[in-house]
């Protein structure tokens, strides 16, 4: 592998024009250097940011018209190091050497792996192929890796480039880089605690299936999808589209009909666990499975937390958590219907001036009640046994980890798990 200076050399052989010191002043927007041959991006935050190399030089500038500022090492030290330029949304797509994927670049240095060619090729025509770029492994922690690409509308290469015309455009902390809603580390505690609940650990499990005769038919992968609702039909349908000579696929006329219906019988589903439980280890299904809980469960709890004026990462994961156990719907067990009854009791919320701790406390009480006598009777012995979630999160309000720092260790007679 080539080292860094080596790398960064090459950024110069594009480059036509030295601007000597004095001659051009330096702000935002200026690409400078020193004595070395690293070539440096001035952000509006006045940190200098490294373009790696020639590739993600070349993706923000096409011409080799742009001139560089040379100073000395001193006045060059003196602007802090920030992070370093990526790829410009939209430009291309990249690989690592070390992972078989090829991402597409969204804003904010996000990686969304592409799933199939069918969809690269339709993203970037037939020479898809041909726009590869690797990504030394040693930048590749320069990037977030987000959602992946299930469907052509997931993905925009032109208003991705629009949203990115330099690299002010993009240079943000990998901190805020995934959605403006949560940090990556924190989004992901937020997924592992769930999966805690829903899976005894903090690792996803795609491959689970059981019938837990809670009224929802056979429950399965990641973050308990359910026969009896919509959100096992449309990942089966989503991944029939994408591999439609799956076993998976011959389920979908009865799944549909138990959907539509919300019926929690399993009669038609014989041999279904074992089709979903070998599908599961296609990184396909997985890649559906984590686009269809982000667009079902995670997107709309995060709206409704704008919608609250929820700051705290951990109101967020509240919330996340909620609406995948009791659904986004209008029923009385529902998110919408918790969140209704958490106002009336705090009189009011976040946004409309309740503290957001004692706000988050009754919100918790209130689901807690609703988990030990909900309206839906079905679902009443399986939701009582699962009270000790809330009271999980609970502990985690009392210690203070309101950003939703790691370690979380919870150790409850449910549930015992680390998460970092």
């Amino acid at each position: 592998m080539l080292k860094l200076a080596m790398l960064q050399s090459t950024v110069l052989a594009a480059v036509m024009i030295i601007a000597p010191v004095g001659s051009v002043a330096i702000g935002p927007g200026s690409l400078v250097k020193g004595s070395g041959s690293a070539v440096y991006y001035v952000a509006d935050d006045d940190e200098r940011h490294a373009f790696p190399n020639q590739s993600v030089y070349s993706s923000w500038y096409q011409t080799s018209s742009q001139s560089i500022i040379t100073l000395d090492d001193n006045p060059l030290a003196e602007l802090a190091l920030g992070e370093n330029v990526t790829f410009r949304p939209g430009s291309t797509l990249v690989k690592v050497a070390t992972d078989p994927k090829v991402y597409a670049v969204s804003r904010y240095s996000v990686l969304h792996w592409v799933i199939t060619e069918g969809l690269a090729a339709a993203l970037y025509g037939q020479s898809w192929n041909k726009r590869i770029v690797d990504v030394p492994d040693v930048f590749f922690n320069d990037y977030t890796v987000g959602a992946p690409i299930t469907k052509v509308a997931d993905y925009d290469m032109q208003k991705e480039l629009a949203a990115a015309r330099t690299p002010q455009d993009n240079v943000q902390s990998n901190s805020s880089a995934t959605d403006g809603w949560l940090m990556p580390n924190q989004k992901r505690r937020a997924e592992q605690l769930t999966t805690v609940f829903e899976n005894g650990a903090p690792e996803f499990d795609y491959g689970y299936v059981e019938n837990l005769d809670d009224g929802r038919g056979y429950t399965v992968g990641r973050v308990g999808f359910t026969t009896a609702t919509s959100d096992a039909y449309l990942v089966v349908e989503r991944y029939a589209e994408l591999a439609p000579h799956s076993p998976l696929t011959s389920y979908l006329p009865r799944l549909k009909e138990l959907a539509d219906n919300e019926d929690s019988s399993v009669d038609g589903l014989s041999g279904f666990p074992q089709a979903w439980l070998a599908a599961a280890e296609d990184p396909i299904l997985r890649a559906v499975q984590d686009a269809i809980t982000d667009e079902l469960y995670y997107v709309p709890a995060m709206q409704t937390s704008d919608d609250l004026g929820l700051q705290y990462a951990l109101s967020r994961a509240v919330i996340y958590d909620t609406i995948i156990q009791h659904g986004g719907g209008d029923g009385p067990d529902s998110l919408s219907a918790i969140v209704v009854r958490t106002n009336q009791a705090a009189g009011g919320n976040p946004k409309s001036g309740i503290d957001e701790k004692s706000w988050l406390n009754n919100f918790l009480a209130t689901r807690r009640e609703d988990l030990i006598n909900p309206s839906d009777s079905s679902t009443k012995d399986v939701w009582a046994t699962s009270a000790g979630r809330v009271d999980v999160l609970q502990s985690i309000a009392g210690a203070g980890n309101y950003d939703l720092n790691g370690p979380i260790a919870i150790v409850s007679q449910d549930y015992n798990a680390t998460i970092n």
